[in-house]
């Protein structure tokens, strides 16, 4: 059901509860009709307002994981540029120092991204696929990955990135490619710069 159609039922169904408990007690002889219609629209406001405070505080759960979890991408970028431009002023960047020094930007926040991210319903991609890809994530930060593990979990990362992207999730994919190159800095730090 949409947003908007739940809305409109919600204001119908606060319309009926609030002439039913108004006019009761009119009908009864309890209230003279200006009674009755102020407490008509004291109710109707009370009903409406209870309802949209309650949509709009779980949207606003939503917006609240969505902006901690930008701000884990803006850290990790901030600390690992930082420490870049240190790195550059006294000699060339290689991409094995470029990995090392996000994967270490990374390491510092690894436990909120996988928490607060991957528990999410809409980055699941399916209940065995998640807790596979978790246990690989545990691995490969404890570095205890083997070379093919950490190729697994790169593409189960990569498919996951694909969709967030497909969706119009920057956030999610630039959360996913920062845990992507976390693990090729992790699997370079175990096995070099093996081939297939």
């Amino acid at each position: 059901m949409s947003g908007k159609l739940k809305d409109e039922i919600a204001v119908i169904l606060s319309i009926i509860a609030s002439f039913v408990c108004a006019f009761i007690p009119y009908f009864s002889e309890y209230l003279t009709l200006p009674f009755t219609i102020i407490t008509f629209f004291l109710v109707l406001i009370t009903l409406t307002n209870l309802y949209f405070m309650l949509s709009f505080s779980s949207r606003m759960r939503k917006v609240e994981s969505v902006t901690r979890r930008d701000s884990l991408v803006l850290n990790v970028l901030i600390t690992g540029f930082t420490k870049l431009h240190k790195l550059s002023r006294s000699k060339g960047i290689t991409i094995t120092q470029f990995i090392q020094v996000f994967s270490e930007a990374i390491e510092g926040v690894f436990d909120s991204i996988t928490k607060d991210y991957f528990s999410t319903p809409l980055s699941n991609p399916g209940p065995e696929q998640e807790r596979r890809k978790q246990e690989l994530l545990r691995k490969a930060r404890q570095r205890q990955i083997s070379y093919e593990e950490g190729q697994e979990l790169q593409r189960l990362l990569e498919e996951q990135k694909r969709q967030h992207e497909a969706r119009g999730d920057i956030g999610g994919a630039i959360l996913l490619g920062l845990l992507i190159l976390f693990l090729i800095g992790v699997l370079a730090a175990l096995f070099g710069s093996r081939e297939n």
